[in-house]
Formats: structure tokens, sequence, C-alpha cells
């Protein structure tokens, strides 16, 4: 089975969820199966953390789940998907029954995780980027640490098991390229800190030192915002660029998580670059993306327009000269444009579009 602690989902013995209970205010309810954030509260009052040395510590709450869930004291419990997608339906229980499954929960997740622990060596073979004679603890700081900045497992890197354990994974092999990157992203950290940030002119003190969480911030890859927005843009168009932005933005867990910078000119650069490339549309569409988050910018508006004009969509212009008067009353560039769009003196700058 599966619980929820700490907003995840962590294996312990098969993979289908079942539930996850709270104790609030002396009430037992149930956390939303799709709300990470009530997920997040509910084991923290109650759940105990879990390393994520214990396989599946990072993998994410299904979508399918339903976004709420009623009290378990009512007549009927929520459906959950299992692993294959088929529905365990729970009928209605009471606290004894509760508690017992609270009891039994808790339990099997520290059997799973002393399991999982064991079969984890003692000693290790083919250390390469740490010292020889690292230590079993030394060693799996440094594992977790790996674990928590890219959110994924250990199986990420080693190969052999079953995926959802360390019963039979080869610690030792390089058969796995990510485990070979993985070395090479470590002596590219060791030599950034001990070479070229030491060498850094009046460099803070106590110096800042770079970690994997630095540009990973729980990704594999670190990725920003304006290169996924570019590949969804070359790959499927503006709109599944747009459609992209919209579900990482209302994603509570990337926001909190700071996986992309959602300011205004991390998107500007990319409609800017587009426009350099000659795809006037595309970067129209990044535009009016960005506008629609961040409406009182001068730049996007201004930019807006003069894209507009390249495009020989006059009236499309004036609209977005019209709201950057909105914004600032005196800018001359929009009433530069306004004048020259409609063909009048300095009062005709100021007259509202008439479809």
């Amino acid at each position: 089975m599966t619980i929820a602690a700490w907003g995840r989902i962590h294996p312990v013995d098969t993979w289908g969820v079942v539930a996850m209970i709270g104790l609030v205010g002396g009430a037992f309810v149930p956390a939303p199966y799709g709300s990470r954030s009530e997920a997040r509260r509910v084991g923290r009052a109650f759940l105990p953390s879990v390393s994520p040395v214990v396989p599946g510590a990072h993998r994410p709450l299904p979508a399918a789940f339903p976004a709420s869930a009623p009290l378990l004291g009512s007549a009927r419990m929520p459906r959950v998907h299992g692993r294959n997608g088929d529905m365990i339906h729970g009928g209605g229980i009471g606290v004894r029954g509760l508690c017992a499954v609270l009891a039994g929960v808790v339990a099997t997740l520290y059997i799973g995780q002393a399991r999982a622990e064991a079969q984890i060596p003692d000693t290790f073979r083919n250390l390469q980027e740490l010292p020889e004679d690292t230590d079993r603890a030394a060693l799996l700081d440094v594992m977790r640490g790996f674990s928590f900045a890219l959110g994924v497992r250990c199986q990420y890197c080693h190969v052999g098991g079953d995926g959802t354990s360390f019963e039979g994974v080869a610690f030792d092999s390089d058969d796995d390229p990510d485990k070979l990157k993985a070395r090479a992203m470590l002596a590219m950290v060791r030599d950034l800190n001990d070479i070229v940030l030491a060498a850094l002119p009046d460099r803070d003190a106590p110096p800042i030192a770079i970690q994997c969480k630095t540009c990973h911030r729980g990704r594999p890859r670190p990725v920003l915002l304006a290169q996924e927005l570019r590949m969804a843009l070359d790959d499927f168009g503006s709109d599944s660029a747009t459609a992209r932005y919209e579900r990482f933005l209302a994603d509570e867990d990337v926001v909190l998580a700071g996986w992309f910078d959602f300011g205004e000119w991390e998107v500007n650069t990319l409609a800017e670059r587009l426009q350099g490339e000659g795809r006037t549309a595309d970067a129209i569409a990044i535009y009016e993306l960005n506008a629609r988050h961040h409406p009182g910018s001068i730049s996007i508006h201004s930019r807006l327009g003069a894209l507009h004009e390249a495009q020989g969509d006059p009236r499309a212009a004036i609209l977005s000269y019209e709201r950057v008067l909105e914004i600032d009353p005196e800018n001359q560039v929009a009433l530069s444009r306004l004048r020259a769009l409609r063909g009048g003196g300095p009062n005709e700058a100021r007259t509202p579009f008439r479809s």
C-alpha cells in the first residue's frame, strides 16, 4: 500500500493508494485525495516525515484523485483509483475502525522504511567522486540530498531491482547514463565552489556555496520557464505554450517549490527572441499571455502595439496603446503612435477607439 505524508505519496508495499488519515481537533478526517495542500497539513500534524531513501518518496499525488472527500463518518467513503485504474470503494466505518486502520498504516510505514534501509549495503564499491572511505551514514546523507534536490528516487541513477525497493539494486554499476551524469555534475559543483567562486573578488562572508538544489529545485532537469514554453510552442503551437504556463502557475507545489520565475521579464525575453526570429504571431501570443498575468506592464502593451502595427492590424495596435495610456496617461510613445495611427492632431491621440 502507499500513504501520503508531507504532501507526497510514499509506497510501502504496493503502489495503490488506500487512505491517509489525520487527527485534527480530536476528530478523524481524511486528507482530500487530490489536495496536496491538505495532505501536507494533515501529514505534518500527525504522520511522521519519511526519508526520500524510501523508494517512491517523490511520486506526486495522482491527478485522477477527487479534489475533496467527505468526513470518514459519512455513509460513503470516496472512490480511490488503484494502480491499474481500478476503483477501490470504501464504506462507512466507525472511529474504532479508523483507529485500527491508522495504527496499521503507521506500523506498515515504519516496517517498510526499516526494510528498505536494511537493503542498502554497509560497504560501497566504485566510489569515484566521493572518498572511498565514506561511511554509510554520510553516503546516505549525500544521496538524500540528490533525492530532495532533483525530486527523484534512487533508481533514477541506479540499475536493477523492482523499481519500488532496494532489493536487487546494483549500486556499484555504471550502466545507467544518469549515474555518469551525476558524477559529472558533482565534479562541476565542486570546481565551481572550490575554484571559480573561490576566486570571486569581494566574495560574501560566509560564502554562499552552490548546491544541486540551487538550480534543480526539485526537478531532474533544471529547465527555465521560457525554455518550457519554447518547447511547447515549437512542438505544438502557442495554445499549448499558454496551457503549459497556466498549468504550472495553478500547481501549488510548482509555485511553492520555486520551479520557475513567473516574473514579467522571464516571458518577455522569450517574446523578444520570437520577434527577432520573425515569428511575429507567436511573439504576440506570448506577450498576450504575459499581459494577462502582468496587466500593469507598460512594456508589454507597448510591444504589443508595435507588433500589431507590424502585422497590419491598426485596431489592435490602438487598443494596446490605449491600454498604455490607462496606466501612464503621459506616455509619449503611446501618444505619438496613436496620433500617427489616427491621422489627427494632439487631441486625436487621446480619443478613445471606436469600433
